[in-house]
């Protein structure tokens, strides 16, 4: 009877370790954007595509119609880009999965889609997200502000104000 009384204990000492280093492997990943480094950058697809910041290359894209669009050279500031980096820090984006799509209870079609691939000390990260992009979701509420933001500083932006106009409709 000893035997199985020691073979319960060591399975249970297993079973916590286990569940420990769970619990220290999801804690570590989801604060692994760590502190702002150079290598921070990022593509940010807005509205569906009719905008692409890239900070890889410093450029812009605007999709004109289906088939054409301008790029110009455009680069976000260090500032935004720290307020960028602050944001995903704070929304804890690691969180979020490549394909992200949050459940809801609003359906709206046809709904935006956003696109977002970043860099940060050597790692490189995808979000894409096509689904329920007017989830209510807490999650959904901050991803949608970082992209919100960013559409608006850029259309505020004389040298995108100036881009031709775009022929293709969005919602």
């Amino acid at each position: 009877m000893k035997w199985k009384y020691r073979i319960s204990i060591i399975l249970n000492i297993v079973l916590l370790l286990w569940i420990l280093l769970q619990y220290v492997i999801n804690n570590l990943s989801t604060n692994s954007l760590g502190e702002y480094s150079k290598d921070f950058n990022f593509i940010i697809k807005l509205a569906n595509s009719a905008y692409t910041i890239n900070t890889y290359n410093n450029t812009l894209i605007k999709q004109l119609d289906w088939h054409k669009d301008t790029v110009i050279k455009y680069e976000v500031t260090n500032k935004l880009k720290m307020e960028i980096f602050d944001k995903l820090k704070k929304i804890d984006i690691y969180k979020y999965p490549d394909h992200y799509a949050p459940t809801s209870l609003i359906r709206e079609s046809p709904s935006m889609s956003y696109f977002l691939q970043y860099t940060v000390n050597g790692n490189t990260r995808i979000v894409d997200w096509k689904e329920n992009t007017e989830s209510e979701t807490k999650e959904a509420q901050h991803l949608r502000e970082l992209f919100d933001k960013l559409l608006n500083e850029i259309e505020r932006d004389n040298r995108v104000k100036n881009l031709p106009d775009s022929k293709v409709a969005y919602p």
